[in-house]
């Protein structure tokens, strides 16, 4: 048996795919992450801030995007 669930992603933060790296910043103030898409092993955003995450949306070759 086969099941599908569909969730609603506003945000890649939300999926169950989304993965954090850290970046290395000289700077021990600075709280950057990288992105990145466990499924498709692909990079979404480099070098995120906290104040940037709202500003990104989800990339046209997400993987499990439906219209």
């Amino acid at each position: 048996m086969t099941a599908f669930i569909r969730i609603e992603v506003k945000s890649c933060q939300d999926c169950p795919f989304f993965k954090t790296g850290n970046h290395w910043s000289s700077d021990g103030f600075d709280r950057m992450e990288d992105w990145i898409c466990d499924k498709s092993r692909k990079v979404i955003q480099s070098s995120v801030e906290w104040h940037e995450a709202k500003d990104i949306n989800v990339p046209d070759w997400c993987e499990i995007k439906t219209n």
